[in-house]
């Protein structure tokens, strides 16, 4: 089991080994972008909703963590499927601070930007900070 702290700097991406995945797999990218998030927020389900529409760069993925059981993920979050991976985080395996939505976004591991609260420009904010050759 590892523990995920949002109050502290988070210098590099955790190991989710120990989650719920609910669909796709993690796979190790150029960049990654974790969103803490919950079904019951409208400001988390604006905020998936928005990054659906981000094609960023070729080698990025898109986690969703959510404190909500796999069923209730599968039932309401389905259609994002295919561009985020969603883990469950029902048992309370990773640790974070009540705050929803929360960014946190990593190039090679390693934490280059994060975020408290929902993003209304989150795509140029990503633009800007991933700087891809695709």
């Amino acid at each position: 089991m590892f523990v995920f702290y949002s109050c502290h700097l988070h210098k590099s991406i955790p190991d989710f080994s120990n989650s719920k995945i609910v669909n796709g797999e993690y796979t190790s990218s150029e960049y990654t972008l974790v969103v803490y998030a919950a079904i019951g927020c409208g400001y988390s389900q604006a905020a998936i909703k928005k990054l659906q529409k981000f094609d960023g760069c070729k080698d990025f993925q898109l986690i969703v963590i959510e404190n909500d059981s796999m069923e209730l993920i599968n039932e309401h979050q389905k259609e994002y499927f295919t561009k985020a991976t969603f883990y469950s985080n029902e048992e309370g395996k990773i640790k974070f601070k009540n705050f929803f939505p929360q960014y946190f976004l990593y190039k090679d591991g390693n934490l280059i930007w994060r975020k408290k609260g929902y993003v209304k420009e989150a795509k140029t904010i990503l633009n800007a900070k991933m700087k891809c050759n695709d």
